[in-house]
C-alpha cells in the first residue's frame, strides 16, 4: 500500500554515478567485478549500469556475466577504432 515519506532520499545511495567508480574501472583493464563487495544490485543490473556509463561517456565496452562467473562480472573498456 502507497504510504508518504517525509524527505527524498539520500540521492547519493541511489545514484550509480557516485555510488560506482567508473571513472578508475574505464581505464582499459579488464576488472572482475564480484557481487557484495563491488556492486551490491543484481549482475544484470550492474551491466547496465556500466552499459548506461560507457554509452554517456563514449566508450566502448566489453562485459560478460557469464554462468561460470558465479555472480562476478567481467568489465573492460577499449579503445574505438
Amino acid at each position: 500500500m502507497a504510504r508518504t515519506q517525509r524527505d527524498w532520499p539520500n540521492r547519493d545511495h541511489y545514484d550509480g554515478r557516485r555510488k560506482y567508480d567508473w571513472e578508475k574501472w574505464m581505464d582499459g583493464q579488464l576488472w572482475r567485478m564480484e557481487p557484495g563487495k563491488d556492486f551490491e544490485c543484481t549482475s544484470a543490473g550492474f551491466c547496465n549500469a556500466a552499459r548506461d556509463y560507457a554509452k554517456r561517456h563514449k566508450i566502448k565496452l566489453r562485459l560478460s556475466s557469464a554462468a561460470h562467473l558465479k555472480g562476478a562480472v567481467l568489465i573492460q573498456a577499449v579503445k574505438k577504432k
